[in-house]
């Protein structure tokens, strides 16, 4: 994830804004979730950790 800060919205509110790292160490955030249920759930955990 090429970002300082993410920001997550749900129903148009601001619901998550940190960085990529923070919010997935967030068991029950929202960018976790979507990321977990992606794909490339190992590419971008380890591109937050960078």
């Amino acid at each position: 994830m090429d970002a300082d800060k993410i920001m997550v919205l749900d129903a148009g509110r601001i619901v998550e804004f940190d960085t990529p790292k923070k919010l997935l160490e967030d068991e029950s955030g929202l960018l976790r979730a979507l990321v977990d249920e992606s794909g490339d759930k190992e590419a971008l955990y380890k591109m937050a950790q960078a």
